[in-house]
This record gives C-alpha cells, structure tokens and sequence, in this order.
C-alpha cells in the first residue's frame, strides 16, 4: 500500500518523477501513473484499484493539458474513495486560468526543478496534512498489494523498489489483497511529528514572516497528531476545500428539504427526498457519526413513518367510505330499475362524493371515484326526469277529470316524453278520445260533386286504442310477415263505412272506372297514384284533411276489438248470402265448410255483415290500398282485406299483400280516412 498515488502526462514524467524522489525523501510512500499512455482496459481497471489502495492523489496538470477525459476519471476515482486531491499546475508562463473546468484551486508551481525543490516544505507540508487528515481506523487497517499475474507487486516493480512509473501489463492484471504488509499509518502519524518537530528547529533560514509560517504549521500538525492519537475523527472536507464546499451545499439543501417535509407530513415523496439528502450529507462527510447528518437522517425516518401510517389510515379510511358509497348507489340503481327512485337520495350521494373530493383529493387518482360520481349524476337526473314525469301525469290526469283536454294532453305527452309508460299512455289515449267525444259526432256525412252530380260519403268515428295486431302461429293461411305485436293507434279518427264507390269516385273526380259496372259497386282498376289524387280532390272541397288509412288504423277499424280470423264469431263464412265474404270460397278456410265463388263485385254493404263498429266489406269484395310504404321496397304498398277474386284466406284482417304502386286491376280499390284535428 502506497501513501501517495502520482498521476501525470507523459511529458511532464521528469516533474512527476522529481516529485517522489523528493516525497519518498521524507518517507512517503509514492506510486507513479502517467494517465496518457497508451493502455488497455485492464490497466484502467488497475489503476482505479491502486487508487483505492492510496492515501492521498496528488494530480499534476498544465493549462495545455488535453487529456480532460482522463482528467476526470482520476477525479471520479478518488471521489469515490473520499480522497483527498492536491492538485499541482505547472505553469512557468504565469497563467492564471485553469484549462480544465473540473480543476480548481490548485497550487501553481514552476516546472523547473530548482524552483520545485525551493518548494519542497510547501509540497510536503501540504501532502503530510492531507495525509493526517485521513482517518486512523482506515490507516490502521488491512494493507493491500497491486500484484500482476507473476505476484509481483505492480507499485514496487522498479529497480528500486520504492516507486514505479506505471506501464501496461502484458497480460490481464489480477488485484490480490495481502495480509500482513506494513500499516502506513503509525508510519506517516510519527512522521508528522517528527517533521513538525524538525521544521520548528532545523529549517534553513527564512524570513520573520517565514518562521511564523513554519511554526504555525508545526503546531497545526502537532495538535492534528494528537487528535489521531486520541481516536478523534477529522474530515477531509476541512483540508479541501472543494469537499468542505460541497458539504455544506448538501447539508443546506438537506435541512430545506427536511423543512418542507414539516410542513406537509402527509407528503412520503418529500420526507424520501429529505432522508436521501441526508444521506448524501454523510457521504460526504466521510465519517458515519456526522451528528447534524444522522439527526436529519433519524427525523426524516420517524416522520415518513408516521406519515405512511397516517396515509395508510387515511387510504383505509377512503377506501370503507367508498364502498358505502357504492352500497347505496346499487340500492338507488334497484329503486330507479322500479322507477321508485328520488332525487334527493341521488343529491345525498353526490355532496358525500363532493366532500370526500375536498378531503382526500390525493387519493381520488387511484380509485373509482369518477365513475361513480358520473353514475350519480345519471341517477340524480333520471331520478328528477322521473319526478318530474309523475308531477305532469297527475297534472294531466286532474285536467282530464276537470275536461280541460287540451291542457290533458299536452302535460301526458311531455309526461311521455320522459317516461314512455302504459299508464300514462292509457290517459292520454282516454283524453284523446274524451275530447274526440266532445268536439266530434260519432258519424260523419259528407255530400261531395257538384249540384248536377252528387254524391254522399258516410264515415263512423274511431276512437284510439291499443290492440294485438298481426296473427298467432296457429292462424290458418297465415303469412311469415304477420308477427304478433302490440300496436297503438294514437289519435282517434273518421273512417268510411264501406269502399269507395263509383258514384262517389265519379262526384269528385269525374270518372268511374271499374270492370264491373254499377254506382254502388267499389270503384276498381285504381293504382295508389289515383286513390292520393282522389283523397287530395276531396280535401280541397270538404276542406278537411282526407288521406287513406294507416295500415295499424285499417286493421285496427277491422277487427273492431275482436282477435280472431275474421271479425266475426265462428272463425269461417256463414253459408247465409247475408254473412257471406265476397270472396272466392270455393275451396273453404281451415277446417269450415266451403263457400261461395261469385265471380264480381258486390255493391258495398251487400252480402257481408258490418263489423261490430259498424264497417262493411272489411273482408273480401276488394282489395284496399293503405298509405304507408313498405319500408325498403322501393315504391311498393300495402293492400288489406283481400278480394272477390281472392281465397278466404287472403281476405283475414291480418292478411297483407304487396304491391307496386302503379299497378291497377279489377280486384284494388280503397276507402278513406278524415283526420279528427281537435284529437292532435
């Protein structure tokens, strides 16, 4: 193990080299390393090691110096190690600058080696206090060799034997430890007293100021020997000044820290950062009882304890009121699934989430709070909606009582809007039809043509209602697009009595067509085209709104409250010519007898009996053209009630045919529809 370890370019050896002869004169130990050789990895790697087996650095470099990167290494190897650095700046032509950013308050000497020798006592004054300044523990220690793969001890490899200029080895170097070798420390303790004791006495002569100077320094080294022989503990950062710099830097930020901490004890990340800084604090104290340091450290410990106990408490807190709170939203959301729910329970829920907002906003990051505060919102509105829903029922259902209809309908319609329930579906149908009732005869009679050519429709009123529409899987000659549905028809209305006739066609429009001729026979040979023009004529003269019937509404008028096959009992045509289906009956329906086959038209009204609402030919005689279009088919229509020419089949209220709406023949007319605007 080596006292001084001497780093150096390669130009500057001499220097280097003077240097150890003049330290190793007083029995300083010296390794010597030229840092820009050429070398190997291992080298590097060996010279890191010796400089953990030194003592002290002593660093040579000139303001020319282009070896930064070396520079730095050796900086960074012995910071590592808390080493002391004297740094020695050769610099014959007076500069003041360093050349390197990372060296600072080195001690400028003239490279000549006359002038280095009249420098001697401040060299090795400087090193012997640096090298009092380590610690005795480490001095007294285990001593180490730098040995290559033969054994031979890397530092002691000169012809000497004291000191070596470092070279690259020619093979992989191996670093043993070594028990036994010398322990430098009482070594260097005895020479610094003696070389105190020496300057005091033996010095050459020197100036007033001089002698003051030595002996200063003789009684700094004494008292400093004293202190080792105690067991004391010196830092090095009080012999440089660059670590003593750092550490007091470090110490201020480590007490900032701590004092931010107190402040906010709920804040682990700060108490973390205040116990690292401390930490850092006795890193570069280099001494583990630094007192301000541990201290900082122990505080910094027992308040992140308590503030992780405190979060964790807080947390547990947090977490049981959470689930509370989402207890009682799973009530709500069951209440709101009956409908049965109320805004101020909602309300409740959202101010407790408000609060725990306010009060454990550090927590609210990692939980499911923003979830269940939008499913609280949800409910409070839809719960509002619903209140507000039964508030415009009631209203409605208190004006229908008192006959303000119209006020009746408006509040169940809004009421509808928010809440689509039968209920309140039901009043507004009844409201509605009650005011049908009032503003409406139960018959219409319109006489139409001009005073040479007149004719008279009758049309009965249909109040709204609700119904099955469509037929059952058992129905005989059902087809696959009459599925079973409920059905609503929303607004009552007028509807004619029997098909449109010929005379009636031929008052409104001019003209009668149809194969079978006779004024009171349905008009024929109509595509859906003329039945609009027809119900667009009609509307101009009655000035009422004429259109054909919806197929809900033609199906609804049909069975006239029943649900079976036919509007009437029995489920099969009478034989009678009085309950007779215009219809070709020739090979019967389901299981009932046959019937007839008349091979024409009927007059309306002939040969069938009404529906229990009072409508004629609602099966068989002819087809009739409905007013909505089938949804994507193009221009294609609905006809209902089948025809003449049609099996019984075809000719049950749910039947349906499709049709092109240009096609016309002898078996398609239709019947119309008066719009009851006071039920809107």
């Amino acid at each position: 193990m080596r006292d001084v370890y001497i780093c150096y370019e390669s130009k500057d050896q001499e220097v280097a080299e003077f240097l150890c002869s003049l330290l190793e004169s007083d029995e300083i130990l010296c390794w010597l390393g030229c840092r820009d050789r050429e070398t190997t990895g291992d080298l590097r790697n060996a010279e890191q090691e010796a400089i953990k087996k030194t003592l002290v650095t002593l660093l040579i470099w000139t303001p020319a110096a282009e070896h930064s990167k070396r520079i730095k290494r050796e900086l960074g190897w012995s910071a590592e190690v808390y080493h002391p650095v004297i740094q020695l700046r050769l610099d014959g032509a007076g500069q003041n600058q360093p050349a390197h950013a990372e060296l600072e308050d080195a001690i400028v000497l003239d490279s000549q080696s006359s002038k280095l020798a009249a420098n001697k006592a401040k060299i090795v004054s400087t090193v012997m206090e640096q090298l009092l300044s380590c610690e005795t523990d480490d001095l007294m220690g285990d001593s180490g060799l730098l040995l290559d793969e033969s054994g031979q001890d890397i530092a002691d490899n000169s012809a000497g034997g004291g000191s070596a200029v470092m070279s690259a080895p020619k093979s992989k170097t191996k670093i043993f430890r070594h028990r036994g070798a010398r322990k430098p420390g009482t070594r260097v303790i005895q020479k610094a007293k003696a070389e105190a004791a020496r300057k005091a006495t033996t010095d050459a002569p020197a100036t007033s100021a001089t002698a003051t100077k030595s002996h200063t320094l003789a009684i700094g080294v004494g008292v400093m020997s004293l202190l080792l022989t105690a067991g004391g503990a010196l830092y090095f950062f009080f012999a440089t000044p660059k670590a003593n710099t750092q550490y007091h830097a470090a110490l201020k930020t480590a007490e900032s820290l701590l004092q931010k901490a107190q402040t906010s004890s709920g804040d682990i990340d700060t108490w973390q950062q205040a116990e690292a800084a401390y930490r850092k604090v006795l890193a570069l104290s280099g001494h583990e009882n630094d007192d301000a340091a541990l201290k900082g450290v122990n505080t910094a410990l027992e308040a992140k304890a308590e503030a992780l106990a405190t979060q964790t408490r807080r947390k547990e807190e947090f977490s049981s009121a959470l689930a509370g709170i989402e207890q009682t939203l799973q009530e709500l959301q069951a209440e709101d699934s009956q409908e049965t729910s109320n805004p101020g329970a909602w309300i409740a829920v959202i101010k407790s989430l408000d609060g725990f907002r306010a009060t454990y906003s550090d927590l609210i990051a990692d939980s499911p709070f923003d979830s269940i505060r939008k499913t609280a919102e949800s409910g409070k509105s839809r719960a509002v909606d619903l209140q507000k829903a039964e508030h415009l029922k009631a209203e409605g259902s208190d004006s229908l009582k008192s006959g303000k209809f119209e006020i009746a309908i408006s509040r169940l319609l809004e009421a509808l809007a928010i809440r689509n329930d039968s209920d309140t579906a039901d009043l507004l149908i009844r409201a509605r039809n009650e005011s049908a009732h009032k503003n409406t005869p139960k018959e219409l009679v319109l006489n139409v043509g001009s005073e040479a050519d007149t004719a008279s429709l009758k049309l009965i009123r249909i109040d709204a209602g609700r119904f099955i529409m469509g037929s059952p899987l058992s129905e005989s000659g059902r087809g696959t697009d009459e599925e079973a549905r409920p059905a609503t028809v929303e607004y009552p209305f007028y509807i004619a009595v029997t098909e449109t006739t010929q005379q009636q066609y031929q008052a409104v429009m001019g003209t009668a067509p149809g194969r079978f001729k006779g004024p009171t026979r349905p008009v024929t040979n109509l595509d859906w085209t003329d039945t609009a023009a027809f119900c667009k004529s009609l509307s101009k003269q009655s000035k009422r709104i004429v259109r054909l019937p919806y197929e809900t509404e033609w199906e609804y008028a049909s069975r006239a409250g029943t649900s079976g096959t036919f509007h009437f009992s029995g489920g099969a045509p009478f034989r009678d010519r009085q309950q007779l289906v215009v219809a070709d009956g020739r090979e019967g329906f389901g299981s009932g007898p046959k019937g007839v086959f008349l091979g024409q038209t009927m007059p309306v009204g002939v040969g069938c009996p009404a529906n229990a609402w009072g409508l004629f030919n609602m099966h068989g005689n002819v087809r009739e053209w409905c007013a909505d279009p089938v949804p994507g088919a193009g221009e294609r229509y609905v006809m209902r009630g089948g025809s003449w020419k049609d099996p019984l089949s075809a000719c049950r209220a749910a039947a349906r045919v499709i049709q092109y709406k240009r096609n016309k023949d002898e078996i398609t007319g239709f019947r119309i529809v008066i719009e009851i605007p006071d039920a809107k």
